[in-house]
């Protein structure tokens, strides 16, 4: 039904961990619509119903990627880049989705 919230395993979603990636590469201000798009994206794709995201998801997690990419491309320009990082599930969502375009 449109409009009713379900509940989720917190481990499913996405738009956690986008938050943690941008606290830790510490974006300034200038970054803030890149960083908004970025959330509006993963909130998307959290809202998602799973029978939906099946199909749909592989469209949106392309964009997601390509937005995640242009401000950690940004980081390391002003020196942010920390090295290896802990496991995320974004950088996860990254790899599969790079394998998956690969396999196409």
């Amino acid at each position: 039904m449109a409009g009713r919230a379900s509940l989720r395993d917190a481990k499913t979603l996405i738009s956690p961990a986008i938050d943690a990636m941008v606290a830790e590469l510490d974006p300034p201000a200038a970054d803030g619509p890149l960083i908004a798009l970025l959330r509006r994206q993963a909130r998307v794709i959290d809202a998602m119903p799973d029978a939906v995201a099946v199909s749909m998801l592989p469209n949106h997690t392309g964009q997601l990627v390509k937005v995640l990419a242009e401000l950690e491309d940004r980081a390391r320009k002003r020196g942010r880049d920390a090295g290896p990082r802990p496991v995320n599930p974004v950088r996860e969502l990254r790899a599969s989705h790079a394998a998956f375009m690969g396999k196409r």
